[in-house]
């Protein structure tokens, strides 16, 4: 620790002390896999010792005072190489003999820093954002408990996020060169590498507005990758983990003119967002599918920063979140769910003209989601084809009005869906059905019942609806009752006891029907209700089945 000290006090070894230590971080095999029984489906990560002794020699310089013009020379490849380091050792463990090492250590009781690989990655991060002058994205790091997600293998991907957005906030001038580092490090070979480089150029474009065009004009305001997604959780982390906030330095940020991110932010350089746009394309066929999935969220994250983009590269944006809905080696469908978020944020931006080609294919693709198990899934899927109708008020094609009224059962029944989430989306999604049905009156009760802020009177509002859809569209109601028949097997409760609702109050206004028509499978299907263990199920049922007088 001395001699690595020792020698970045002299100016002229530091930056070649650095550069060498720098070629041994990111050229070196990072860890090695070993099983400790042949039968073992899960290989044991093991730190290499040279980019490990390098890291922690890395700190070492980071830490000393003097080294402060080498770091600010470097600052672009300091961090993207030990971004980089962070990632490859989060759960790698020490080579056995240093195991030992760490033990008598720690059993000593003298103070020492950690050799764990993961944390001596991190320590040294933090050693050089703030000799770099980067004190703010250190302490935003440490108020949103950046730095401990950062090392943990779930929290990974959020610990970059947060960083990529402490970095445009609070050291803006520092992003340009640091996105332009990471630009090369997308195709390395170590897939964790490929995720962490595009989970952080993913969250860049979002961070920052555009450039502002005139006197008194603003961007618009941006939104992080995470948007719409459940809230993060802001924890302070743990003291005595890395080098402290107070390491000294000779100048402050203000002097070196790296304040935060203002005016037009620090992606304003359209070269450079242009790049971001294409380096983020260039992977959508990357055989990972987390870097897969970030590269949608990244291009939509780039768009809603830079709506000017949404109109130029309209097509391309489109297509590569189709591609995203359509992926197939995606065992969990994640790639499709940031699909759909992102066409949501892009759908409001896109030219008219682009969006005809596609509306249909998208509309088809998401049907199948409405009715998942999982609730991001549906709540996502179902807010989409709100954005679907809202994109085409006035000028719907009869072939995408086929889709808007096979969705009218699944948006009804899904108004009672156990998650509030959901509920909501099916809210928006009719109000923006409405207009696209042709029928002013059904149109003016979604618009008067459905209303984020106001309570919902689900049979009374049924009883509205069906009314009108009896009414206007006679030759639906077949239709619409065959698809209600799908949910009386639904897993939820509540939207299982919609559904005789929803067929009965549809019966109520039809005319009798023939022998050919499926209507007549109702009253044995709602008897089958009967039976539900569910008592809301059963009372619904009997219900329905009580005002089918006429069908008997």
């Amino acid at each position: 620790c001395t001699l690595w000290r020792a020698l970045a006090v002299e100016p002229g070894l530091t930056a070649q002390v650095l550069g060498l230590l720098l070629e041994k971080i990111s050229r070196d095999v990072p860890f090695k896999e070993s099983r400790a029984f042949l039968l073992n489906s899960c290989p044991t990560r093991v730190a290499t010792l040279l980019p490990l002794a390098a890291t922690c020699a890395l700190y070492e310089v980071a830490s000393t005072p003097a080294s402060r013009p080498a770091v600010l020379e470097l600052y672009p490849q300091l961090f993207a190489a030990l971004l980089l380091r962070v990632s490859c050792t989060v759960g790698v463990q020490l080579p056995r003999n240093l195991q030992a090492k760490e033990r008598r250590s720690t059993g000593s009781g003298l103070a020492s820093r950690s050799l764990e690989p993961c944390s001596s990655a991190v320590d040294a991060l933090r050693a050089m954002l703030l000799r770099g002058g980067s004190e703010d994205v250190v302490q935003h790091m440490e108020l949103e408990g950046g730095w401990e997600l950062l090392g943990t293998s779930a929290g990974h991907e959020e610990g970059v996020t947060r960083l990529a957005s402490a970095m445009a906030k609070s050291a803006g001038p520092r992003l340009p060169p640091v996105v332009k580092a990471l630009f090369s490090t997308q195709s390395s070979v170590y897939e964790i590498q490929r995720v962490t480089s595009t989970a952080f150029l993913a969250e860049v474009g979002a961070t920052c507005s555009p450039p502002r065009t005139g006197p008194g004009q603003r961007g618009k305001p941006s939104l992080s990758a995470g948007s719409g997604l459940p809230g993060r959780n802001h924890t302070r982390t743990k003291g005595g983990q890395g080098p402290s906030a107070s390491l000294h330095h000779t100048h402050s940020v203000s002097d070196l003119g790296l304040g935060p991110c203002g005016g037009g932010g620090p992606m304003n350089d359209l070269m450079l967002l242009e790049s971001l746009l294409d380096n983020l394309a260039a992977r959508q066929k990357d055989r990972c599918a987390s870097v897969r999935r970030l590269v949608l969220r990244g291009l939509a994250n780039v768009a809603v920063g830079s709506p000017d983009k949404v109109r130029a590269h309209g097509p391309q944006l489109l297509t590569a979140m189709i591609g995203g809905l359509d992926d197939g080696d995606d065992p969990h469908s994640l790639v499709a769910l940031e699909a759909m978020v992102g066409l949501a944020r892009l759908l409001d931006l896109a030219e008219a003209w682009d969006l005809r080609s596609v509306l249909l294919h998208i509309a088809i693709r998401v049907r199948p989601f409405f009715d998942s198990d999982k609730m991001e899934f549906r709540s996502a899927s179902i807010r989409l084809f709100g954005h679907l109708n809202k994109a085409c008020h006035g000028d719907c094609e009869d072939i995408f009005l086929e889709q808007v009224v096979g969705g009218l059962a699944p948006l009804l029944l899904h108004l009672r869906d156990p998650q509030a989430a959901v509920a909501a989306a099916c809210r928006f999604a009719l109000r923006m059905c409405g207009p696209n049905l042709e029928c002013e009156e059904l149109a003016a009760v979604f618009q008067k019942h459905l209303q984020e802020d106001r309570g919902l009177h689900f049979g009374e509002f049924l009883n509205t609806t069906c009314k009108h859809l009896t009414h206007h569209f006679p030759d639906l109601l077949g239709r619409l009752m065959s698809t209600s028949l799908f949910y009386f097997k639904s897993s939820w409760d509540d939207v299982r006891a919609a559904a005789p609702m929803l067929t009965g109050k549809h019966c109520l206004g039809a005319p009798r029907p023939t022998s050919t028509d499926p209507d007549l499978r109702l009253p044995t299907t709602r008897r089958l209700l009967l039976k539900d263990p569910a008592p809301v199920v059963r009372a619904k049922a009997a219900e329905a089945l009580g005002r089918l007088v006429k069908f008997a």
